[in-house]
């Protein structure tokens, strides 16, 4: 039987609708795994998210955290200083409510981009809101296309080399699209992967759950060898959950 991954998506006022790229549904197929999209309720309140997100998580045997827009700031416990965009509240919720859940469950978990920000959140970390704050220009990992590595990771960790098909030490090319990044990094997550210019570009889980945060997006390079491995392993921790 194919592992089911649940899958968090946008939520876009303007059309009004449910977004999610394809590239991370063939992504999953192209793993031998099962796509389930998980909009967020929109009505109820958020404190019966949880109920919802327990009982979506019931028929899953993985949680993907998604790309997206940004947090808001006082779910990190910071003041806003005006530099988030596309905020959505109650995809915040509804995500945290999931990966609350999925980690009670122990099943594993696979954030991308803001996916991998939200599980650090999780954990009890923060971001930064705009990596501006942290000595950068804004716009120094906004680079397109998805499908060019634009700049290399350092891998520190052993189970994020193993994940990715590499080895401690090895730089891994990349893509980029993001503003925001990790800042202090949450307890019972470790730093696994940074950049030349500072930034924690992945994390993993201390414990024996498959838990991996990337800041890159990985769907859009399953052409590299350390895309197809990363959604491979996955892919193998949901098979086993």
């Amino acid at each position: 039987m194919l592992p089911k991954i649940l899958i968090s998506c946008n939520i876009d006022e303007k059309i009004p609708a449910h977004r999610l790229h394809f590239a991370y549904a063939e992504a999953l197929y192209g793993a031998g795994c099962l796509p389930i999209v998980a909009p967020a309720p929109l009505a109820p309140a958020e404190e019966a998210l949880a109920e919802l997100a327990a009982a979506q998580l019931a028929q899953a045997d993985g949680l993907l955290l998604t790309g997206g827009g940004d947090m808001e700031c006082w779910r990190f416990g910071e003041e806003s200083q005006g530099l988030a965009t596309d905020i959505e509240p109650r995809r915040d919720a509804w995500e945290l409510a999931l990966c609350a859940e999925a980690r009670r469950r122990r099943l594993p978990i696979l954030g991308i981009c803001r996916g991998h920000q939200l599980i650090n959140v999780s954990y009890g970390g923060t971001l930064a809101e705009d990596i501006s704050l942290l000595g950068l220009p804004s716009d120094a990992h906004r680079k397109e296309p998805y499908t060019t590595l634009h700049h290399t990771v350092l891998v520190h960790d052993a189970r994020l080399a193993a994940t990715l098909g590499c080895a401690v030490g090895d730089e891994v090319g990349v893509n980029t699209m993001h503003h925001q990044a990790i800042g202090r990094v949450g307890e019972g997550l470790i730093a696994a992967a940074t950049t030349a210019d500072g930034l924690v570009e992945a994390v993993v889980g201390d414990g024996a759950a498959f838990v991996v945060g990337v800041q890159w997006h990985p769907e859009h390079l399953r052409d590299t060898e350390a895309g197809r491995a990363l959604f491979d392993a996955f892919a193998a921790a949901c098979g086993r959950a």
